[in-house]
């Protein structure tokens, strides 16, 4: 099915870029276009565009992500002015638009991908000890904030996608000590994980390692990174080396919590610098580590490395919204 005949709309709406595609009917989303947010004055400009430029398709129906809040019918943005209603798509779509249409946090939209994304669209970075597939997987996105979703796996669909705020919690107490003793008593035990992982947070945590104004960027931290044990005083280095620590240690927590035996998928920029940082590799050995605990199995767990993957997500939930 070409662009020209019945399609599902596809929207990955985030607070920087916007990527829309169609999904038509089978296979993998096509007719893939991003857009600059700042060029646009709301997200149904942006709906807009993308028609036009295709020539106003026929919709057939419609799944639509934002980074932020999802009710039933509508969704709206966290950083920017922007929403989704269902009156506003049926108006921007065309008239006498009718078709289901589903409005989705997008960190839902990457729980639905992870039973749709293609291995092109992952990395793999641990293979997992003792679980047996139970229908249950779970993503978890580091880039402004922390976030997660988890995806239930039942009768060959996703029946629940769910929308998990991660950010405000404890630090893991086993590595809060490291993170005291690093930062020489600075460190203030009530602060978030999201507060010291996120991307102001990792500037947030270097700034407590040295004691002074962060110095550095966020992405200049990552690349002081040196290989787990390497002797280093470089506070860059120090602070990449806990950020590693600290998500093996999240991630362990978190399979207690939610049980994705199914897998456990990582997204978000900062978790993608810090596992192609040099300290990556300290990450999965802390992993494979915690995997040897009492009473613990560790799922298999993989990074999302294509930005496009949210769509993969939205395009299996339109195949079982084309199937009601």
């Amino acid at each position: 099915m070409t662009a020209q005949g019945n399609a599902y709309l596809l929207a990955d709406i985030g607070g920087t870029n916007s990527r829309l595609a169609l999904w038509p009917g089978s296979g993998r989303p096509i007719e893939v276009k991003s857009f600059r947010n700042d060029d646009y004055d709301s997200g149904y400009a942006v709906l807009d565009a993308y028609l036009g430029a295709l020539g106003r398709p026929d919709i057939e129906g419609c799944a639509l992500a934002m980074a932020g809040p999802a009710e039933i019918d509508s969704i709206r943005l966290t950083n920017r002015d922007w929403h989704f209603d269902r009156a506003g798509v049926m108006a921007t779509l065309q008239d006498g638009f009718d078709g289901p249409m589903a409005f989705l946090n997008d960190l839902m939209a990457l729980g639905y991908a992870t039973y749709a994304m293609h291995p092109d669209q992952t990395r793999p970075l641990h293979a997992g000890s003792g679980f047996a597939r139970n229908g249950q997987s779970f993503v978890l996105a580091c880039g402004t904030g922390i976030n997660g979703s988890q995806a239930v796996h039942l009768n060959r669909r996703v029946v629940v996608a769910s929308e998990c705020d991660i950010g405000p919690t404890a630090v893991p107490s086993p590595v809060l000590g490291r993170i005291v003793e690093a930062t020489e008593g600075r460190f203030d035990t009530n602060v978030t994980v999201e507060e010291i992982l996120s991307g102001r947070g990792v500037a947030h945590l270097y700034s407590l390692v040295t004691g002074a104004p962060a110095d550095l960027t966020s992405p200049q931290i990552m690349a002081r990174a040196v290989p787990p044990g390497t002797e280093t005083s470089d506070p860059a280095a120090r602070t990449v080396a806990l950020l590693a620590e600290l998500t093996a240690w999240l991630i362990h927590q978190l399979n207690f919590y939610y049980r994705p035996a199914d897998g456990f998928y990582l997204g978000g920029s900062v978790f993608r610098a810090l596992v192609e940082s040099l300290a990556g590799e300290g990450l999965i050995q802390q992993y494979e580590t915690l995997g040897h605990r009492p009473l613990t199995q560790h799922p298999p767990l993989s990074l999302i490395t294509d930005d496009l993957a949210p769509l993969s997500g939205l395009a299996l939930l339109a195949s079982e919204m084309a199937e009601v």
